[in-house]
This record gives structure tokens, sequence and C-alpha cells, in this order.
């Protein structure tokens, strides 16, 4: 759903400010966050609707940003970036038992950002926002 506004949690300022600028450039209302502790800032001023969040995070981890995350706001969805393969798996147990659906390995690409941010936005059938309702 374009306007949507969205929480990015990277320490990397790089992929921080890429992403930032793709999900605008989709019309989204983008807040970025280095730390989980601005992230925090952020949910309670902005209340997002989602947060693309990686896993690995000073002081904290992803998970935990989430788990927190939902006690201020039950209904706040997430992705969840990651760049650690070697443990993927327990990654991705970790997550999934936080409700998180859309897990990510990195290097993330746009497209697939942007892939995952429609599916968690416009759940319908998993199309992107903006695509036309099929006529049954």
């Amino acid at each position: 759903m374009p306007g949507s506004v969205i929480l990015l949690v990277e320490d990397e300022s790089d992929a921080l400010y890429a992403s930032q600028t793709a999900l605008q450039s989709r019309g989204h209302k983008v807040y970025a966050a280095n730390s989980g502790e601005m992230a925090f800032r952020y949910i309670k001023s902005v209340r997002p609707r989602l947060m693309v969040v990686d896993y690995r995070l000073p002081g904290m981890t992803g998970a935990k940003l989430i788990r927190d995350a939902a006690r201020m706001d039950p209904g706040l969805k997430a992705i969840v970036l990651t760049g650690q393969t070697h443990m993927f798996s327990a990654v991705e147990k970790e997550c999934r038992a936080l409700g998180v659906t859309t897990i990510l390995r990195k290097p993330v690409t746009i497209a697939e950002l942007n892939r995952a941010v429609d599916q968690i936005l416009n759940p319908v059938a998993g199309r992107p926002s903006g695509s036309p309702v099929p006529h049954a």
C-alpha cells in the first residue's frame, strides 16, 4: 500500500540509505533508525505499519526489538533481514515464533525488498500493491 509508514532498522548506513530511498520512491513514508534504541523512539512517535529490521543490531538482536515492539504495538508487522547464513535456521525459528513471516538473507536486492514489503502491506493473494483485484 503506497503511503504506508515504514520503519527501517539497519546499522549499515549504505544499506539503510539504499532501502530508504527505494521505499520512498514507491510512495512510502520511511523512517530510518540505526539502532534498537532509535527504533523504539520512532515506534512511539510515528506508529509505523511495518518494520524492516536487520537481525544483528548494536546491543540487541532484531528478534528482541520485534518482541519489545510488539508490547508497544501488537499490530506492528516486521520483515527480518539477516546476514547470519551459518545460523539461518536458528534465526528463522526465533523470528517465526514471534509471528514474522518474511525473513530475507542478505544481501537483499531492492526488488526482493519491494516484493516482501508489498506482500506484507497488501496480502491479498500476495500481489503487489496497486495491482487490480482479479474478478471472480
